[in-house]
């Protein structure tokens, strides 16, 4: 079987990839899932237009966006969607249509569940498709409110407050991806994205700058993506590849997904500075510098080493106004580290005494910093200065010979 995973961030984006890829493959076998105003988890089956079965699971749960719920989505995904597919030809493509929040990440985990026995019918994942109007993805980037559906943030309760300036940090169990965490976390695992219109022009004017202006991010953040056009009239700013797909590769698509990793540009980027530096940085003077070098950047990724362990490395992640750090490797003792010397660097009224060192290389070279910045009108030797000074060396010093020495920030063209 093939399987084409679509997912999507909201009911219009979804209806209009739907009436697309139905009027491209209309044999296909269309599956779509919602969650109904009581909680039930609701699968439809639509071949050709017509509908040839419904299936309703309840829940005990009426709250949008409850673990249970994504719960009973990817059981539902690994058990039952294949085990009544599996009765179709083995070249069938069958189209799941994710509910809206649901990462395709965790569907592709669903239909690569370990239980799967060897008489299990082969699966091919075909293509994964992120359906999104170009028009708001820079609002949705910079959106706060959580994913609908199955990503909702609960209330942070009191006892996690802290005054305003300092680190605030939330327990794993109780964060949930807003609305454009989840954009970037789509665009990075997706092979695809299908350029919609959210309204009919008749209902809501378009604006062909926000379209460019959407394209143009998307590109930046996810140059990987092939982007497909699927409205009546193409724009000239989208790649319609001649409406082809790129084929899912699942290795590259987790490489991609690892925290603070960076895509590799070809030269193009208009809205991206690449900084580099080969020495490590100081707690202190990154966290007073990294304010300002984000500022107005609506994504932000790579990794950083700190001082006072320059072997350690740590991702540094960012969507719209949210900025954080996270262990780059499965380490369990990292976010205690993290967490460690965000405090340290909080707490301390004066610079320690290291920041006024080097700390000498590793042999291999890797403990210096590279973070990627896009955003607009960003002004790349300011940033490279901000962060070359939080390393605390000399303004003077002399140009490293490490294999990993500093380097020019990376930015191709000013951004009007």
């Amino acid at each position: 079987m093939r399987f084409v995973i679509v997912s999507s961030l909201d009911a219009l984006a979804r209806l209009a990839a739907a009436k697309y890829l139905a009027r491209r493959w209309p044999s296909a076998e269309f599956i779509r899932w919602d969650i109904t105003a009581d909680g039930a988890l609701m699968r439809k089956h639509h071949r050709n237009g017509n509908l040839r079965f419904l299936h309703a699971s309840p829940l005990d749960v009426t709250e949008p966006g409850h673990a249970d719920q994504g719960a009973a989505a990817r059981h539902d995904l690994a058990h039952h969607v294949v085990d009544q597919a599996s009765a179709t030809a083995d070249d069938e493509l069958i189209v799941l249509l994710l509910p809206m929040g649901f990462p395709s990440e965790d569907a592709v985990a669903a239909l690569r569940a370990p239980e799967r026995t060897s008489e299990s019918p082969e699966i091919r994942i075909q293509s994964v498709l992120f359906a999104v109007d170009p028009e708001t993805v820079e609002d949705t980037l910079w959106d706060v409110s959580p994913a609908v559906e199955f990503d909702s943030r609960p209330a942070l309760p009191a006892v996690h407050e802290t005054p305003k300036g300092e680190p605030r940090f939330m327990p794993e169990r109780e964060y949930c991806r807003t609305s454009g965490e989840f954009l970037a976390a789509e665009v990075a695992h997706s092979s695809s994205l299908l350029a919609v219109n959210n309204l009919d022009s008749a209902l809501a004017p378009h604006h062909p700058e926000q379209w460019d202006r959407g394209v143009e991010l998307i590109g930046e953040i996810a140059p990987h993506l092939t982007i497909v056009d699927a409205t009546a009239t193409p724009r000239r700013s989208s790649s319609t590849h001649a409406g082809m797909f790129a084929s899912f590769d699942e290795h590259a698509a987790k490489q991609r997904r690892r925290p603070g990793s960076i895509p590799e540009y070809d030269g193009a980027a208009a809205s991206t500075v690449v900084l580099r530096t080969s020495q490590p940085v100081d707690p202190a003077l990154f966290h007073r510098a990294l304010g300002t070098m984000v500022a107005g950047a609506c994504r932000v990724r790579g990794t950083v080493h700190f001082h006072t362990d320059p072997s350690r490395t740590v991702a540094i992640e960012g969507v719209g106004p949210h900025v954080w750090l996270e262990p780059k490797e499965q380490e369990p003792t990292t976010l205690d580290y993290i967490a460690s010397v965000l405090n340290a660097s909080t707490a301390a009224a004066t610079l320690p005494d290291r920041a006024r060192r080097h700390v000498s290389l590793l042999p291999d070279g890797l403990c210096g910093c590279t973070i990627a910045i896009t955003g607009s009108f960003l002004d790349g030797g300011q940033l490279h200065e901000l962060l070359h000074a939080a390393t605390g060396a000399p303004v003077d010093e002399p140009p490293s010979t490490n294999p990993c020495q500093d380097t020019p920030p990376t930015q191709t063209k000013e951004t009007p």
